[in-house]
């Protein structure tokens, strides 16, 4: 018998800023019949450098901390976290980095550098911070850091390459 647990019927969207071919973006799911999720706590935070932003959570009033190095640090609905730094990127995409938690920083480590082929930029005893080069056509940061994973999450992720780097890795 083939389990199907949302029955099939869902919908989805992609949010950034800009076409997913060369920006981050989230995928939203919703899954019909659904009510609700137990929130684990492996997705961290997104860090987004946005005057714009910034000036939209000033300006509307809404919730917010401020985290010692400047940034904003505000949570969506669903509590989820993102960091806010009141300036342009010098990228074209304003998503700098996504930060993870991990059970198990050395294993995390082994597939995200070992297999994926991730720089790691820092490394320390509880965390870790990681890059696709410039070169290989992806520049994002990724951030890994050791956590009691208390909860199992529903949260997933994934990194699509640019042809030229998915093809040179199947050689």
């Amino acid at each position: 018998m083939l389990y199907r647990p949302y029955d099939g019927k869902w919908s989805k969207s992609m949010v950034g800023y800009g076409s997913e071919d060369n920006h981050f973006v989230v995928e939203l799911t919703y899954n019909y019949g659904i009510k609700h999720y137990a929130k684990g706590n492996d997705y961290q935070h997104i860090t987004i450098f946005s005057k714009s932003a910034v000036d939209s959570v000033r300006k509307n009033n809404y919730p917010h901390t401020q985290a010692p190095d400047g940034s904003l640090v505000v949570n969506a609905p669903g509590d989820y976290t993102f960091c806010l730094h009141d300036k342009q990127s010098e990228k074209p995409d304003p998503v700098q980095s996504v930060s993870l938690g991990v059970s198990d920083l050395a294993a995390s480590l082994k597939y995200w550098h070992e297999l994926l082929g991730m720089t790691v930029v820092s490394q320390s005893s509880d965390r870790a911070s990681l890059t696709f080069s410039e070169k290989a056509g992806y520049d994002r940061t990724g951030e890994v850091g050791r956590t009691n994973r208390s909860r199992r999450s529903l949260w997933s992720h994934c990194f699509l390459l640019p042809p030229s780097r998915a093809s040179r890795d199947r050689e």
